[in-house]
């Protein structure tokens, strides 16, 4: 296995960013959404040792990412677990971490253990996906 490590600047605050990982209103607009995606269902209890459910259709599928989330420190830590039973059994610890920049704003350090066959396809995702939440925080 290798270390998957993104960093991630964002022109928002520590606490907004944080916030937009545990919001419902805001996770369905873009955690795990893809540009031709319908963004299903999407539950969550934030909590040390709640659960979320992310649910996607994806050409006529619906696609699942499900966790536990681990940690939670409001604005700097959250940690979950992943997993996303239609593309492999496996589950990953995510960890984030977040500290605010001087300019403030922020800078998000994301990690995980993934397959060293599967790293460049899940930095390539990862990417987008904070893409699209710097997306989401710009409106």
């Amino acid at each position: 296995m290798d270390m998957l490590e993104i960093e991630f600047r964002f022109r928002d605050t520590a606490e907004r960013v944080f916030d937009a990982w545990l919001d419902p209103k805001v996770v369905r607009t873009w955690l795990f959404a893809t540009p031709k995606g319908e963004m299903i269902d999407v539950q969550i209890d934030p909590r040390k040792g709640g659960h979320y459910s992310i649910t996607e259709r994806r050409k006529g599928q619906d696609v699942l990412h499900t966790g536990t989330y681990l940690r939670l420190q409001r604005p700097d830590v959250l940690w979950f677990t992943l997993t996303v039973p239609s593309i492999s059994p496996d589950t990953v610890t995510v960890s984030i971490e977040i500290e605010p920049s001087v300019d403030g704003g922020c800078v998000l350090m994301l990690g995980h253990d993934v397959k060293r066959e599967d790293k460049d396809a899940m930095t390539k995702g990862w990417l987008a996906t904070l893409q699209g939440l710097q997306k989401q925080l710009s409106r």
